[in-house]
């Protein structure tokens, strides 16, 4: 095998990687449409006949440190 058949074939397989994850994205998009009460955060569990899907809801916290600052 060639370099260029390799590099042809790791963009080909490249390309069908990112399709796969844009696919599974909006599975997993119309999943959370279809569940009810998702926590603000923390996970819930949810049953589905024999599946179990697990959500997870993060908050992000960060300090605005000038922010801060100005009102200490």
């Amino acid at each position: 095998m060639s370099l260029e058949h390799l590099s042809e074939q790791w963009l080909l397989q490249k390309r069908a990687e990112e399709a796969a994850r844009d696919a599974r994205i909006r599975t997993e998009e119309a999943i959370i449409k279809l569940l009810d009460s998702l926590p603000e955060e923390g996970s819930k569990t949810h049953k589905a006949d024999g599946y179990k899907i697990r959500t997870t809801s993060r908050i992000n916290r960060r300090l605005d440190e000038s922010a801060w600052l100005a009102i200490v």
